[in-house]
């Protein structure tokens, strides 16, 4: 173990989501080299701000030992100085929207001068853009030494607004962490599915910028050939979309919602009924519920935005739809619902290295580089 000491200043468990789950995962690699100290937030949003039913797995959870809270200015101060209150030699955070941006920014400014800064960049220019976020995006980077980003398009972003930055680009590593693929039929019959249509499945929190409606519409042309299974949380009036169920008829017998947060247990049942999954995002940089899909052996069909096409290879494991539109859709889910078979199997024979082992390497070499 290096004699290096690193402070991760971000969400971990009992928050939800995939961030949590990436810092949790990443730390838990980390370890393996360094003395890694874990710093949750002890607040992450605002309640009037979140659009969610509660920020945490369980609404009972507890977040104990922390103080750091983004949009409290006593807060962020108090936590400056439990930070500094110890010598250390790396401060790693996560950076996923511009929201964070004032306080994380602040609190690099303060560390102690030797410290280095270091952001795990999941998005820079966010999916629901705003006019400020470039000031703020700027803000942020200006007061971090060096960068990890999870894929190509977030990299450009980092560059648009620091040319000369120092970072090193990834992958979004595989979720293993929901256990082995269960029986397909069995799963089916768990989640009262039918066991006669393949499932396709849409899984993760609902926000306009996921597709949804888009697919509802595509579904709706091929609704009598296969089942849908909409999975997860909307962060946004679920109304829109039933509108749109009922102006394209799809019948209930075509589909099923499963509501709330999904459990670890559930995504393990869920994943292994599943027979491919659908990503059919207007925007995105890479996918967290990607490197889930690849864990369970599912086929992919991605639109073609941000790193999405390269998480599968095209007519092989997965599709990539030509244009990000329904037609284009419609032709995406006719050629899985024909080749899914075949594309699980290929999924299966297909081999990548992108391990949180190798994946927490790759992070190690990258900080001992920067103490050089």
């Amino acid at each position: 173990m290096s004699l290096f000491k690193i402070k991760y200043l971000s969400v971990f468990h009992p928050y939800r989501g995939g961030i949590a789950q990436f810092n949790d995962l990443l730390a838990k690699e980390l370890d393996k080299y360094f003395e890694v100290e874990k710093l949750n937030f002890k607040n992450q949003y605002p309640k009037i701000l979140f659009p969610g039913k509660s920020q945490l797995v369980d609404e009972f959870d507890k977040i104990e030992n922390a103080s750091f809270i983004p949009y409290s200015p006593k807060a962020i101060v108090k936590s400056c100085r439990q930070i500094n209150s110890s010598k250390f030699d790396f401060l790693i955070t996560a950076y996923w929207m511009p929201f964070f941006a004032p306080s994380l920014a602040y609190l690099a400014k303060k560390l102690q001068s030797k410290v280095i800064k270091v952001a795990v960049l999941h998005n820079v220019i966010p999916h629901e853009p705003k006019f400020w976020d470039k000031y703020l995006n700027r803000y942020f980077l200006n007061n971090y030494d060096a960068f990890i980003t999870l894929s190509e398009t977030v990299s450009k972003q980092l560059l648009s607004l620091k040319p000369n930055a120092k970072y090193i680009q990834l992958y979004h590593p595989i979720y293993n962490q929901f256990g082995i693929e269960l029986d397909k039929n069995k799963s089916k019959q768990k989640l009262n599915l039918p066991l006669d249509k393949p499932i396709i499945l849409f899984f993760g929190f609902i926000r306009k910028y996921k597709g949804l409606a888009m697919l509802l519409q595509s579904f709706a042309k091929i609704q009598d050939k296969a089942h849908l299974v909409i999975a997860g949380e909307s962060y946004e009036d679920f109304s829109i979309y039933e509108n749109i169920i009922r102006d394209n008829f799809i019948e209930s017998q075509n589909f099923t919602r499963i509501d709330g947060f999904i459990s670890d247990e559930n995504v393990q049942i869920i994943f292994s009924a599943a027979d491919f999954l659908v990503l059919p995002y207007i925007t995105a940089t890479q996918s967290g519920i990607s490197a889930i899909a690849h864990h369970f052996n599912l086929p992919i069909l991605v639109n073609p935005v941000g790193e999405l096409p390269n998480e599968i290879i095209h007519d092989f494991n997965g599709w990539v739809s030509e244009n990000i539109n329904e037609k284009s859709l419609i032709e995406g889910l006719i050629i899985m619902l024909t080749k899914y078979k075949d594309f699980r199997q290929n999924m299966k024979n297909h081999h990548t290295d992108k391990s949180w082992n190798n994946f927490g390497k790759k992070v190690h070499d990258f900080l001992t580089g920067l103490k050089h």
